[in-house]
């Protein structure tokens, strides 16, 4: 008997992208104010077959000298090359539970920044990294865990992230995959209100190339049969409802060529062989790359991508299905008005609306957060970066966030109560 939502945890991974510094051989640190980093280039290579001094001899050296770090720390860890290597020595397996080390080619590097230009001519090298951890049921240990990766990461390794770095989120029922009735309510929720949940990130984010929205994938497919009727947010809506097998969904809602931000392309049954991929996830692929050194933001999205899957589960679909027709009339009213984010920001406080969704998904913590976030922009602080980063020392009074955030939630409120009253009548 197949187990319900109630008693199986659902399984969860994550993608960091980031840029990590490295110095010569001997060297000392270049700037004493910032953390020393571990990484050196190496006297040596550990890869057959790699020219000593070309430019992927140094980056396989970096991805081990990473990995060795993870497993001196007691985090299993592989990288490309032990894909290949004989893995007797370190009894691992690719299969088991090891987070890996590798580039991925989107990471650019550009010296814009004076000090990162000085520490180039000085000898400091930059390389693009992608750490993705092992499938975990979710749970507070495995968030713990992810905490200690984190650690360990920020205070050995001197790293950035600039525009073309992300974090993804994975989130799976083990290898089970979703029906085709818990992806109409989860894709149903995302396509009505990807543009609110969208203002949690910086614009850079919303319609990059890497991450484009829902909608942008559909008007790039217009060639697909269940696609070229869509005009409207309801349309659209009104498409995810119709479909009858996980396959028709992924067909509507992914491209060849570019990963939306909400991906669920590894959920496709391959119908020959009747059979699925391994990694069944659905993909989160909207935020900014992130400061290992702030797991509290990593823990906080984490927390949203398990929710709104949660939240699918859960609610009945005919009732989710008559909400989300009701919602989605303001989903169009709004792109028509095409407000900017700082407008919104500044009429609407905390923006409300998006706080609104969290905390509907059950995520007060969240709401918080995040409400405390859109406070520290709408003052103009300092302390909110492009990258959300926020800076130590930047307190905010937590009893006029509170106090905001049930204004603004009475005001969410109120117009969900009208345009749900308008629609039963």
């Amino acid at each position: 008997m197949a187990l319900g939502w109630e008693s199986r945890p659902l399984t969860w991974g994550v993608e960091f992208e980031l840029i990590v510094m490295s110095l010569p051989p001997k060297s000392e640190e270049l700037d004493a104010n910032n953390l020393a980093t571990r990484i050196r280039h190496p006297e040596r290579g550990v890869a057959e077959g790699c020219l000593k001094g070309t430019k992927r001899w140094n980056i396989l050296n970096v991805q081990e000298q990473i990995a060795e770090t993870l497993r001196q720390n007691g985090i299993k860890a592989i990288t490309n090359m032990d894909r290949t290597c004989d893995m007797r020595d370190r009894n691992l397996t690719v299969s088991e539970n090891a987070w890996l080390v590798h580039t991925d080619a989107t990471i650019s590097m550009n010296h814009t920044e004076e000090t990162l230009r000085q520490m180039a001519e000085d000898g400091a090298s930059w390389y693009g990294i992608e750490l993705i951890s092992p499938p975990m049921y979710y749970s507070e240990d495995a968030i713990n865990y992810l905490r200690k990766v984190c650690y360990i990461m920020s205070s050995n390794y001197r790293t950035i992230v600039n525009q073309t770095c992300g974090f993804h989120v994975h989130i799976g029922d083990g290898v089970s995959g979703f029906s085709v009735d818990i992806l109409k309510k989860l894709m149903g929720f995302l396509w009505t209100f990807e543009t609110k949940l969208a203002k949690l990130h910086p614009e850079y984010r919303r319609e990059n190339l890497q991450c484009p929205s829902l909608c942008h994938i559909t008007h790039e497919n217009r060639s697909h049969p269940w696609v070229k009727h869509v005009q409207t947010r309801r349309d659209g809506l009104e498409r995810i409802f119709q479909m009858t097998t996980v396959n028709q969904m992924v067909g509507l809602l992914t491209d060849s060529f570019y990963r939306s931000a909400y991906d669920i392309r590894n959920l496709e049954i391959e119908e020959f062989f009747q059979c699925c991929r391994t990694n069944r996830t659905i993909e989160f692929r909207i935020h900014e790359g992130v400061d290992l050194s702030d797991s509290e933001e990593i823990i906080h999205w984490l927390r949203v991508c398990h929710g709104l899957v949660i939240f699918a589960q859960k609610e009945p679909l005919e009732d989710m299905k008559e909400y989300l027709q009701v919602m989605v009339e303001w989903a169009d009213i709004d792109e028509a008005i095409q407000a900017s984010e700082d407008a919104d920001v500044m009429a609407g406080g905390l923006n409300g609306e998006v706080i609104h969704i969290l905390m509907k998904l059950g995520l007060k913590p969240e709401a918080l957060y995040y409400a405390k976030r859109f406070n520290m922009r709408l003052q103009g602080k300092s302390g909110l970066a492009e990258n959300g980063a926020s800076s130590p020392g930047n307190v905010l009074d937590e009893s006029k966030i509170f106090a905001r955030l049930d204004m603004d939630l009475k005001n969410a409120g109120d117009k969900e109560e009208t345009m749900t009253s308008k629609y039963v009548e």
